[in-house]
């Protein structure tokens, strides 16, 4: 419609995808709250595949990754594990909220290193 073309250009939009969906009038509620959940769905589905590889090398570090001892309770290295699992989170989790533009700080590092590597 006109009303929801309005409302996602010009000085009406917001930095908020989510916020712009919820304003558009038009569209059925249920579909847009569907897309609201799916967008919040999105980090919940990134931040464990993106946390794999530190927390693989910090299960190595920890010796979890060793086959397990005859006699040894596979209770405790799930445990072990989870909380790994967990603190590397938790621990990324506190770096977003103390440096909010931490993801802008990694993303110019990122690519100041490629471009390093391509140019040598």
């Amino acid at each position: 419609t006109a009303v929801a073309g309005l409302l996602m250009f010009g000085d009406d939009v917001r930095d908020e995808i989510t916020s712009n969906i919820l304003q558009t009038t038009g569209y059925p509620r249920a579909l847009t709250f569907l897309m609201c959940l799916f967008i919040a769905i999105i980090p919940l589905t990134k931040i464990p595949l993106n946390a794999r590889p530190i927390i693989s090398t910090v299960e190595v570090l920890f010796g979890l990754n060793q086959p397990l001892e005859p006699g040894r309770s596979t209770t405790k290295r799930a445990i072990a594990k989870g909380l790994v699992c967990a603190g590397t989170i938790l621990c990324f989790t506190a770096i977003a909220i103390v440096f909010p533009a931490f993801d802008s700080i990694m993303a110019f590092m990122g690519s100041a290193l490629c471009f390093t590597i391509c140019v040598t």
